[in-house]
């Protein structure tokens, strides 16, 4: 059988071809590590359990996951480009939105109605509720934790101006509480399920329930256009995964919590205590942008800024999957 120099050169031809294209690199790989502040609270379940399944790896991202005690610490992170996101509560995004306007929100991914307490020492084990009025407080400075501590006293009819507030860490705040530095303190999970725990005679809960439906957020840097730091790819990517941790948390509850538990170092049976308060949804709700506007009028009503107007929360959400994008100088218009 005679093959012609012709049909050789052809089939070198089309084997050169082939090779080419299957050991050309894939793209979908080549972005840098993505490196996440996570508040170390079971509001942050989804992106844990994206970790720990693969989520975020199946996506083809590389994520790092950074513990920090708070979302205050966390946005300062963010803001020190230290990681490229950051949890943080929609109280801590609005006070940092009257400082500045480098930042945008991903998506809101959690929400709790009793994860923030505000805790006193009882005077005995069965003593009714002691009288917020004329004490001092500790709170974590512009955070959650301030506000709800606000908006308890104004829901009970209070004078929010009569009580001294005193900033701490919010691995702090027990300790002040127990030695008598403060009268009272608002301090969020799993901080106040400890000391509950730990003091059941001498640590006094209000009910505070309802009192504020807090928002947990997915927080990204913005350039000098407003624009997302993070390839926008790169956040369809995130919001996959993290949808996917959301249906394994809905499937699986009891391997959810035990991933959420480890991570934490925390007892599966105090997050079994606290998991009934979580909702897990990625949403830009309507919801959200009324607690953000009513915070802020707080924030102004009470001095906590010299801001006259609410900044405008709708550049925020310019960069988010979630809604049809939008150029971050054109969002507001």
């Amino acid at each position: 059988m005679k093959v012609s120099v012709r049909a050789v050169s052809a089939l070198v031809a089309v084997t050169g071809i082939l090779l080419v294209v299957l050991f050309v690199p894939s793209k979908s790989t080549s972005w840098p590590e993505i490196r996440i502040a996570v508040s170390e609270t079971p509001l942050s379940a989804p992106l844990i359990i994206a970790s720990s399944n693969g989520y975020f790896q199946k996506h083809d991202l590389k994520i790092k996951l950074i513990k920090a005690r708070g979302g205050v610490n966390c946005m300062q992170m963010l803001l020190n480009d230290e990681v490229d996101l950051a949890t943080t509560s929609d109280s801590v995004v609005m006070f940092t939105r009257f400082e500045r306007d480098d930042f945008g929100v991903l998506t809101s991914f959690a929400e709790s109605d009793n994860d923030v307490k505000i805790l006193t020492l009882a005077a005995s084990p069965d003593s009714t509720s002691p009288a917020l009025e004329n004490g001092t407080a500790g709170v974590v400075i512009d955070s959650a934790s301030e506000f709800f501590l606000d908006a308890y006293m104004a829901m009970e009819g209070m004078n929010t101006r009569g009580i001294e507030k005193r900033g701490y860490q919010p691995h702090k705040l027990g300790e002040a509480l127990l030695r008598k530095e403060v009268d009272y303190i608002a301090v969020w999970e799993p901080y106040s399920y400890m000391l509950s725990r730990d003091y059941p005679d001498r640590v006094f809960s209000y009910e505070t329930r309802g009192i504020n439906n807090l928002h947990f957020l997915l927080s990204h840097r913005t350039d000098e256009n407003g624009e997302s730091t993070i390839d926008r790819e790169v956040s369809v990517r995130v919001i996959d995964a993290l949808e996917e941790a959301n249906r394994f948390i809905s499937l699986y509850p009891g391997k959810a919590k035990k991933l959420v538990a480890d991570f934490l170092s925390m007892p599966e049976a105090q997050l079994a205590y606290l998991w009934s308060d979580y909702t897990f949804r990625l949403t830009i709700s309507d919801a959200m942008f009324l607690s953000l506007t009513m915070q802020a009028n707080w924030a102004i009503g009470s001095g906590k800024t010299s801001r006259a107007e609410p900044p405008d929360f709708r550049d925020l959400f310019a960069s988010s999957p979630l809604l049809p994008h939008v150029p971050a100088n054109q969002a507001s218009q």
